[in-house]
């Protein structure tokens, strides 16, 4: 399934009015998300940075849940699994890993689906 969020990689930058996330490109940066108003620095400066690792944190989670599925079921399932846009196929087996199953939902959430 093709990206439908802006390309990574994603950066936390401070300014005088609080924090944005931007994309770390040399010759076009694009903000991504602006973390301004009333909240205490400590709480944007933390929520700016797990923004901008988001990209990365949902290629990671994509890739152990990949291997957690093929490792307690089998590699055909794992390749059901992504050609069905990271979602459990109909002929998913009922036994599967509770912790599977929470990473696919966490999956489906990043990209818009839950």
């Amino acid at each position: 399934m093709k990206q439908k969020h802006t390309k990574a990689p994603w950066v936390a930058v401070k300014n005088d009015k609080g924090w944005r996330v931007e994309t770390l490109r040399p010759k076009i940066r694009k903000v991504v998300a602006y973390l301004y108003g009333n909240r205490a620095a400590t709480i944007a400066e933390a929520d700016a940075h797990l923004i901008a690792a988001a990209p990365d944190l949902l290629s990671a989670l994509k890739t152990v849940t990949y291997s957690l599925i093929v490792r307690s079921s089998d590699r055909l399932l794992a390749e059901a699994v992504v050609a069905n846009a990271w979602s459990w196929p109909d002929s998913a087996p009922q036994f599967v890993r509770p912790d599977v199953s929470f990473a696919i939902s966490a999956i489906a959430k990043a990209e818009g689906r839950s």
